[in-house]
């Protein structure tokens, strides 16, 4: 999948030169703690040999603004001396599978005190300083916690709801202050289909004149301009989505063969459907690709990147046309792409929506092009997700349905 991209902002709370680990460690140390979220989680090095208490953590301020910097407290008490020496990480994640809002790994105790010199009985205060992102579209963040070393965390057992499974603590929710940011989600209707629609990539029914047309902008939101303008168009009947993509392109080129085929490497477009939820809130989704030549790509999702599955099978039919020719240097003008997709093929959808049902929705566009001898490529969305990353979930626009 295209590489994501995470934006991390740690701010240390230190004292004096790291050149003395031990400088004024003694202010890190606790006799008791009374954390204002506790926990009862124990950590365990993956050979079983050393083991922590997770106490809980303290959030300063606990209702921080959007935008505003918050300074976290955590607590570990030693039970078992550990080997390693391992880092802390923290996850903010956003409420129902949306995805990772911040991370702040870090060493603990202000790089003062390794894992792996703490003693017997020792509790340790660990505080760092974290930036809340202004762009936190809900009003709660969920802070994950753990302890790991390279790629291997430390493994979590904990009471019931107090670990995800994943190894990772849920040590807190928090409510976040300030204004919630502008709401700029781009809507469609999506109109009935009065016809039949047979999916030969030529959209020559009358019926597709009903449908509206979307455009694709690029995904950064800057306002550069397209080189390769694309339309989208979709309409629904009792059974169906279908779903329309006309490309301009001067060379279709296409480089895989097989389904499920990492087509999102190269030429293709992309469906992001998340159904039954209305924006802001998020949960699982599917992702749906063709390519020129019509190799399908589709994938489930709990949430933003979350449980990816590719064995999921969405059932579509798909046929595409090309107007000119496929890898080959001749001058081309574009492709089409036609779908249908049986809605109770998609995940989470048990019967057809009905007239005012709404879902969330993205559309992607990937295009490849020769410029000086080089392979560049244009990558263009209907809701531009502002940062590298397609599975952006909180920028997903509003699909209603129309009568």
């Amino acid at each position: 999948m295209r590489r994501l991209i995470l934006f991390t902002v740690l701010f240390a709370l230190g004292c004096k030169s790291k050149s003395d680990p031990g400088a004024n460690a003694e202010q890190f140390r606790r006799q008791e703690v009374s954390p204002q979220f506790p926990s009862a989680a124990v950590l365990h090095e993956p050979d079983g040999t050393g083991e922590l208490r997770y106490l809980g953590m303290d959030v300063e301020p606990v209702s921080p603004e959007r935008g505003s910097v918050v300074t976290i407290t955590h607590y570990f008490s030693t039970v078992r001396p550990l080997v390693g020496s391992y880092d802390v990480f923290v996850h903010g994640d956003l409420p129902g599978g949306g995805g990772r809002a911040l991370v702040a790994d870090h060493a603990p105790v202000a790089g003062r005190v390794p894992t792996n010199t703490w003693k017997a009985g020792d509790i340790w205060a660990d505080p760092h300083r974290v930036a809340i992102p202004e762009d936190v579209g809900t009003g709660t963040l969920e802070l994950f916690v753990g302890l790991y070393k390279g790629k291997a965390r430390m493994s979590v057992e904990a009471p019931t709801g107090g670990s995800d499974g994943r190894n990772r603590i849920r040590a807190a929710t928090i409510r976040l202050g300030g204004k919630s940011p502008v709401d700029d989600l781009p809507t469609t209707t999506v109109a009935r289909a009065t016809g039949p629609i047979t999916i030969d990539g030529k959209l020559d029914e009358a019926t597709w004149k009903q449908a509206q047309i979307l455009t694709t902008e690029d995904t950064l939101g800057q306002g550069q301009a397209i080189r390769f303008g694309t339309k989208l168009r979709l309409l629904y009947d009792d059974d169906n989505l279908y779903v329309a993509f006309e490309n301009v392109d001067h060379d279709v080129t296409e480089r895989y063969r097989q389904r499920d085929d990492p087509i999102y490497e190269h030429e293709t477009v992309e469906l992001f459907l998340m159904p039954n939820v209305t924006a802001p809130a998020l949960g699982p989704y599917v992702e749906l690709q063709s390519s020129p030549g019509g190799v399908i790509f589709d994938a489930s999702f709990d949430g933003r990147r979350i449980g990816m599955n590719t064995k999921f099978d969405a059932g579509q039919t798909i046929a595409t046309t090309i107007d000119g020719t496929l890898n080959d240097p001749a001058p081309d003008r574009g492709w089409t792409v036609e779908w249908k997709v049986p809605f109770t093929n998609i995940r989470g959808v048990k019967a057809a929506p009905k007239p005012g049902d709404e879902w969330r929705m993205n559309a992607f566009r990937i295009e490849k092009y020769r410029k000086d001898g080089k392979v560049l490529g244009e990558y263009s969305a209907w809701s531009p997700p502002r940062i590298g990353d397609f599975h952006n979930v909180v920028r997903f626009g509003r699909m209603k349905f129309g009568s």
